[in-house]
Formats: C-alpha cells, structure tokens, sequence
C-alpha cells in the first residue's frame, strides 16, 4: 500500500490510497481529523 498525502492541517489530514504505485488508480481514500482534545474510551466505540 502507497499513502499520498494531499491535505495536511493542524486538525486534518487526507490520503489517497494506492495498491503498488503512485501512478495506479486510487484503491481508497483515508480521512483523519483531530479533534484535539484528549481521547476518551467513548471515544472508541465504532472499533
């Protein structure tokens, strides 16, 4: 798996995820936002 990096902020960051190369189409995307806050255990729930 490749992970490109295509928005980088103090509070989100957005991948784009390919299977063997930068250059192959897209095998998904990743979405990570920070709330920053400390995390809580309800926090968790969907894992």
């Amino acid at each position: 798996m490749r992970f490109q990096r295509l928005i980088n902020s103090p509070t989100l960051e957005f991948y784009r995820v390919n299977e063997k190369d930068l250059y192959d189409p897209a095998f998904g995307y990743l979405l990570i936002y920070d709330k920053r806050e400390p995390a809580e255990l309800k926090d968790f729930t969907v894992f």
